[in-house]
């Protein structure tokens, strides 16, 4: 049955390869999937030896897997991941069969996969992996996943049936991954060190301000970004656990992106036993992924682009702009099903951070002017343009040859806007 769902799948990733030109990263996996619904099970039956690492969180799973790929391939061990992005049930069948042989043999030493917040649960009773990454819970697609307490409870359910020997990966500054991940066999947490966490006081989007045991207001002494940093529960003591850090030097900025880095390298030694230095040397070089702080070159103008899906993210995404100093922004706001159809979240992003910087900004992506107006509302002006392709022009015209041109996109927006950059498509 499973060399048979393989041959199906194989045969429709031909198709869709050479036939439509596209990448094939979900429709193989799915049409194996219908065919055989134990299919991902048996593939990684037949590969005991395949280390499976999943990634979960609301921000950061793309750069977190790409960098822990960085430094095991750096270190010569084999690695396959779902570099399209495609992170649910499919996307890891598909990857199953583009690496495996008809037999469902698979000649690599790791499988990174990042996973969707919802599908978390769903691929973890189909697998046994290796570890688990969780890296945070933010608001994110309310119309998909509810709030974050929904996602906690579904995880903290799916987590206890999981084997004692996978290692657990956590954030020990996010008091709702705290909380999920406490009593777990083999849970070891990362960090980042204190004189990273600058901010004064909560943002108004923050999402974890209670405590998950006891509902009591969290205190913060330190704070990195949203609800991320040092807390503690005046009520019960709940706190941060014990947890590593290091010293990263990165290209990448944010301290949200230290969280990631750290993630990384945690996981490598926990893992594959390798040396944090080794680690620690090899992220010197690393480059970010598709869309997250992604650098271009178009017409001959810089272009920077920030994924800026969520309040907490965009949030993020404002304050590298604030610190880059850039005057010049492409928004671009979609409602599509990657993104989310609710955009309410819109109003809980701190635009008002750039109301003084005397910004270019344009506006574009399926909703358009619910983002014009929302700036409106920040006292902030902006050029609303619905056609993609002539608000990038338009932007660009205005970008300086010696300044660069950030792109705010949501996801489904950020593919539309790379595939006019580059001529190529991601999924």
């Amino acid at each position: 049955m499973t060399t048979f769902s393989l041959l199906i799948g194989k045969t429709t990733a031909f198709i869709i390869k050479n036939l439509l030109n596209r990448n094939a990263s979900t429709w193989p996996g799915h049409m194996a999937l219908e065919s055989n619904s134990r299919f991902i099970k048996n593939i990684l039956k037949k590969n005991p030896d395949l280390k499976l690492v999943l990634i979960a969180g609301t921000n950061g799973k793309t750069t977190t897997t790409k960098a822990l790929d960085h430094i095991l391939i750096s270190n010569n061990i084999s690695v396959i991941r779902n570099d399209s992005g495609a992170n649910l049930l499919n996307g890891l069948a598909s990857l199953l069969i583009k690496h495996s042989n008809m037999k469902g043999k698979i000649n690599k030493k790791a499988l990174l996969f990042e996973v969707d917040e919802n599908s978390l649960p769903l691929i973890l009773k189909e697998s046994n992996p290796s570890a688990i990454l969780l890296l945070n819970l933010f608001r994110d697609q309310l119309d998909r996943y509810g709030e974050i307490n929904v996602t906690a409870d579904k995880w903290r359910e799916a987590l206890t049936k999981v084997s004692k020997q996978t290692i657990i990966i956590a954030n020990a500054d996010d008091p709702q991954i705290v909380n999920i991940t406490k009593d777990l066999y083999l849970t070891t947490y990362f960090s980042i060190n204190d004189n990273l966490k600058t901010e004064k006081t909560l943002s108004h989007a923050v999402d974890s301000t209670t405590c998950p045991e006891c509902f009591a207001d969290l205190t913060y002494s330190k704070i990195a970004y949203s609800h991320i940093g040092n807390f503690k529960c005046p009520k019960c003591n709940f706190t941060n656990p014990r947890s590593y850090k290091y010293d990263i030097k990165s290209n990448l900025k944010g301290s949200f992106n230290i969280y990631n880095l750290a993630a990384a390298i945690l996981t490598a030694e926990k893992v594959f036993k390798l040396p944090n230095e080794k680690s620690l040397d090899t992220l010197k070089d690393f480059k970010p992924a598709f869309g997250r702080q992604e650098e271009l070159t178009y017409k001959g103008k810089k272009i920077k682009i920030l994924l800026s899906k969520n309040p907490t993210g965009f949030n993020e995404s404002l304050k590298v702009v604030i610190q880059d100093k850039c005057s010049n922004i492409l928004i671009l706001l979609n409602d599509r099903i990657p993104d989310g159809r609710d955009i309410s979240w819109i109003w809980d992003v701190d635009f008002e951070m750039l109301s003084e910087k005397n910004q270019n900004i344009t506006v574009s992506g399926d909703r358009t002017y619910d983002m014009a107006n929302r700036l409106h509302y920040a006292d902030i002006k902006s050029n609303p343009v619905e056609n993609l392709d002539l608000a990038l022009n338009k932007a660009l015209s205005k970008t300086p040859k010696d300044e660069t041109l950030i792109i705010l996109p949501t996801y489904s927006a950020m593919l539309e806007i790379r595939k006019l950059l580059t001529g190529k498509s991601i999924l």
